[in-house]
């Protein structure tokens, strides 16, 4: 799983161009942050092949949203009350 959180940092660290009504999608959000569905997808083409198949399922995908709205809304939360967590993968991680 580390290596999800690894991928997401530099995604939120470099973004993601959203050209499509589809890319906008948006999976998951809070007022503090959203996650689209060109963010997910992002994430899932740096995976190695095997689990690229893997999250081809709607259900792995889910369960991967599901990763990421967790990791973020504990971020977040840590953020509000003055943990200085940071916004790249690493600092995520170790949170």
């Amino acid at each position: 799983m580390s290596m999800i959180l690894r991928l997401l940092s530099l995604l939120l660290a470099f973004g993601v161009p959203q050209t499509s009504a589809a890319a906008a999608r948006v999976m998951a959000s809070s007022a503090d942050w959203t996650i689209t569905a060109a963010d997910v997808e992002q994430i899932v083409t740096t995976f190695p092949p095997q689990d690229r198949e893997r999250y081809a399922d709607p259900d792995h995908r889910r369960r991967l949203v599901n990763e990421l709205v967790r990791i973020w809304a504990l971020t977040t939360e840590a953020r509000k009350k003055g943990v200085d967590v940071g916004a790249d993968y690493e600092s995520r991680r170790n949170y």
